[in-house]
């Protein structure tokens, strides 16, 4: 975090620490429906995607796609049920190892850099898959969950911010956050850890919410990806608008009714936020050097206040993950 200059805003420590607290806590976390029921068959219902879908339980041989996921296995110690690893970059793999250590991540069975395609998934013969829409799952690829069940007999689990269809529009993102905690608890028959984790976010959430606030809530951007269009960031629904919200701030773009939301320059150099938040996602274009040397240069974004104040926090992909 920077050191505070003259021009800065007022802002209490809660706002610039917090975002990055309260997204380590939700580190492992995501999306989506509510346990429901469990038979005595090894079994257990849950909604998902407004669908109630059966799962065995617990789940042994899990084809997991996309860091997101592994990062719910492993905060809920599922490390042994994974069977499969897909659609996650040695570099991530990287980072992972910083939070969860070498040990735990050199033994996950990485089968591609890539996303998984349907050859890849028979090979394995997992008992769950998991995926999200755009992490895997692809209508325009005919890898659904519904083809899995369907045509291979395999159940499939998808993270909420990314199904087709609301299927509670009055879901927050905590709900979501929680609920996605819930259901995969359930899977691998972890239903303790998740209820624990899930009173462990609430508690960081409660104290990061009551911690001391400035009356003018300092406007806050996310930017995970930066193009020549513009930058990917996130809308109203998204949980890192929650995240703001939470530490005390405002999200420069709470008007955008989508979650990941793809702004124009000219909408960046409107919003001018007080902080701008990148997320780290540590090689290439994806770095965080890079990219504040990008809006450094950029004629759109280099006078912006965050930028000639130097008010750009580095959010690491690995406490990044939930808001993607």
């Amino acid at each position: 975090m920077p050191d505070p200059t003259p021009s800065r805003p007022n802002v209490p420590v809660s706002l610039a620490t917090g975002l990055l607290v309260a997204t380590a806590a939700l580190t492992g976390c995501s999306s989506a429906g509510n346990q429901e029921t469990a038979s005595a068959e090894s079994t257990v219902t849950i909604e998902n995607c407004g669908e109630q879908l059966s799962f065995p339980s617990p789940a042994t041989k899990i084809f997991a796609n996309d860091s997101q996921l592994v990062l719910n296995l492993l905060a809920l110690d599922a490390d042994d049920q994974i069977a499969a690893v897909s659609g996650i970059r040695n570099t991530r793999l990287d980072q992972l190892s910083d939070m969860f250590g070498a040990e735990r991540i050199d033994a996950l069975p990485v089968k591609s850099e890539a996303s998984f395609n349907l050859e890849m998934i028979q090979a394995q013969q997992p008992d769950v898959v998991m995926a999200g829409h755009g992490w895997g799952f692809s209508v325009e690829k005919n890898i659904t969950p519904e083809r899995l069940a369907a045509d291979f007999g395999i159940p499939a689990y998808t993270v909420t911010p990314t199904c087709l269809t609301a299927s509670n529009e009055a879901a927050t993102p905590w709900d979501e956050a929680y609920a996605d905690l819930s259901n995969i608890g359930a899977i691998i028959g972890h239903d303790d850890r998740a209820l624990s984790k899930i009173d462990e976010l609430e508690q960081r959430r409660e104290q990061l919410e009551s911690a001391p606030q400035a009356e003018d809530k300092p406007s806050v951007m996310y930017v995970s990806v930066l193009s020549d269009e513009g930058v990917s960031s996130a809308g109203r629904p998204h949980m890192f608008g929650a995240i703001i919200d939470a530490a005390g701030g405002r999200n420069s773009f709470d008007d955008v009714e989508q979650k990941t939301a793809k702004m124009s320059w000219e909408s960046v150099t409107a919003a001018n936020p007080d902080f701008i938040v990148l997320t780290d996602t540590g090689d290439g274009a994806g770095a965080f050097d890079t990219k504040v040397q990008l809006l450094k240069e950029n004629p759109a974004t280099r006078s912006l206040d965050a930028v000639t104040q130097g008010r750009i926090l580095n959010l690491p992909v690995t406490w990044a993950a939930v808001v993607h």
